[in-house]
């Protein structure tokens, strides 16, 4: 076995789910191309160049190299991004878009690594994601949801290969929604399969597929504020004769509340239990969030949450997080400002036989901060600026060759300046 079959290791920080995240472009969407009676084309482009500081996610950080990205996007349908995750609450703006409210979305990027080591130059490349959501009788009191999300990502993988980490993941969503008119009470049945796929022969062992099912009720009792409950069940197992993945049928059910305590302040907190169902090393405990949002002022809004939980690993049966996460926005004039953080208490329960680690269990303490501005110098172009750290410290060892003991413990930072521009 070589070290390219252990680079999933230093994958701490990516979803349970690996769902496909992003989109279009927030930073800038122009007045867009009229195709049809309300359908719109959003193209966009950026290039931002910039210095990523530990390319390999090493332990000791001996690696820094310049990077230029291409990015292109597109947007087009009737469905506003605003609305794009279809929050239980209608509004008047729903009203004008028909029997079929939609939106695609298609999101580009390339990577040159600006370095003369041929190791750093094999880490670019191309990744991407698209996506296809929308409702189907928007205005009936019953009305189908569906959803495509796509996402090629790369990672790079060690100082000594010029191979990276080519990940696949594919999600599919459907959905059954009840929203009578001027009733308290509304409910959503949803099925959802995400297929998590490895191009490299030496990385398919972490292939997996995942089924689940579920149901939301909603039931409003103040004008601001909404009682929640969920149940969920899903399947997870392996994809493939090489996956090597256990099975599980992850259950979670919860009860929560939303409402505005103030006209400033906002919460929504849920609480409930989960079940892994793993044959050893299982997870059985109760499972919690809350999440607190307060606006200073029209231009400045703070939020702040934890949650407990747990998700299905490519590291492990499971990782269980203590998750403490924050944000603070500000806009003025053509000035955006933005601040997050987030610090994890990650516990990952039963880590795959294939890395022979120094334990079965794997404690890591994950820590992420960005920071970033965007100069809109008209609605159409803008200036972008950001910052970012990230730090996994953990406990636990493996040896990718014989005779050679790893920590995946590491520090990153990157630093990019940009511009987008959209028609």
């Amino acid at each position: 076995m070589t070290r390219l079959r252990f680079a999933l290791l230093g994958l701490a920080l990516s979803a349970g789910s690996a769902r496909a995240e992003g989109g279009a472009s927030p930073v800038v969407e122009g007045a867009g191309i009229k195709v049809g009676d309300g359908t719109v084309v959003h193209p966009i482009l950026g290039v931002e160049t910039g210095v990523v500081q530990n390319v390999f996610y090493e332990q000791a950080s001996t690696s820094t190299a310049g990077v230029m990205r291409i990015i292109g996007e597109l947007a087009v349908g009737s469905l506003p991004s605003e609305r794009m995750q279809m929050p239980q609450d209608e509004s008047a703006e729903l009203q004008n878009y028909g029997d079929v409210a939609l939106r695609a979305e298609l999101s580009a990027m390339y990577e040159e690594m600006l370095s003369g080591n041929d190791a750093i130059q094999g880490q670019g490349g191309l990744s991407g994601q698209a996506s296809v959501r929308g409702l189907v009788f928007p205005r009936q009191t019953w009305q189908v949801g569906f959803l495509e999300e796509y996402a090629r990502t790369l990672r790079a993988l060690n100082f000594e290969s010029a191979d990276n980490i080519k990940r696949d993941v594919n999600h599919i969503g459907l959905s059954l929604r009840y929203r009578p008119k001027g009733r308290t009470l509304s409910g959503t049945l949803s099925y959802s399969n995400t297929i998590d796929y490895f191009e490299e022969d030496s990385q398919q062992f972490a292939n997996r597929i995942m089924h689940r099912g579920k149901l939301e009720i909603g039931h409003r009792i103040l004008p601001v504020t909404q009682l929640n409950a969920a149940v969920s069940i899903a399947y997870v197992g392996p994809l493939g004769s090489d996956s090597t993945r256990p099975t599980s049928y992850p259950l979670k059910a919860t009860v929560g509340v939303a409402s505005a305590l103030t006209v400033k302040t906002s919460v929504n907190a849920s609480v409930g239990f989960g079940k892994g169902f793993y044959s050893e090393s299982d997870f059985t405990n109760i499972i919690a969030g809350v999440q607190l949002g307060y606006r200073f002022s029209p231009e400045l809004r703070f939020a702040a949450a934890y949650s407990y939980d747990f998700e299905d690993s490519i590291n492990a049966n499971f990782y269980r997080d203590h998750a403490l996460l924050v944000r603070a926005d500000y806009r003025r004039d053509r000035f955006t400002l933005f601040a997050k953080s987030e610090l994890r208490f990650r516990l990952y329960r039963r880590v795959i036989d294939e890395v022979m680690g120094s334990s079965p269990d794997r404690n890591d303490l994950i820590f992420g901060t960005s920071v970033g501005a965007i100069y809109n110098f008209k609605n159409w172009i803008a200036a972008t600026a950001d910052y970012s750290v990230a730090i996994d410290q953990t406990d636990f060892t493996y040896m990718p060759e014989a005779g050679l003991v790893d920590d995946p413990s590491y520090v990153r930072q990157t630093v990019f300046l940009g511009v987008r521009a959209a028609y």
